[in-house]
């Protein structure tokens, strides 16, 4: 996890080997491709319907981590890098959105937030994703 310190800071200011979170509205309002990950993060999900946890591995790559139906998973499993695959990725689990991926930045083509109603009283944020 980060420093508290280094809570506020960009994506790219921060150590590689750390995890953390951005905001769910970093998606919206326009498209986010493989170099939209600069937004500002954040050590604790205070409201998890609202923030993906970012990983930055060792080597300062990038891949965000929600939740995923299980048809989506496989065939997310399956790319090779030439075709494209569009899915909904949630920050928790919820109904068929109950399988864990993670995607590394690059595969990212295309993302467009939107809010799910889930119940009279609950809704979440999720992402319409173009991965390759």
């Amino acid at each position: 996890g980060l420093d508290p310190l280094e809570s506020g800071r960009s994506v790219s200011e921060v150590p590689n080997g750390t995890y953390f979170c951005i905001y769910v509205a970093t998606f919206s309002p326009g498209v986010l491709d493989a170099t939209g990950f600069e937004s500002e993060v954040v050590r604790i999900r205070d409201f998890p319907k609202l923030y993906f946890e970012v990983h930055k591995d060792s080597q300062g790559r990038i891949s965000l981590l929600g939740y995923a139906s299980r048809e989506a998973a496989t065939n997310i499993a399956r790319l090779d890098g030439t075709r494209k695959y569009d899915f909904v990725i949630s920050p928790i689990p919820w109904g068929a959105i109950d399988t864990l991926v993670e995607i590394p930045k690059e595969r990212f083509v295309s993302a467009k937030r939107r809010s799910i109603q889930l119940s009279e009283r609950e809704d979440v944020s999720v992402i319409d994703v173009v991965v390759k």
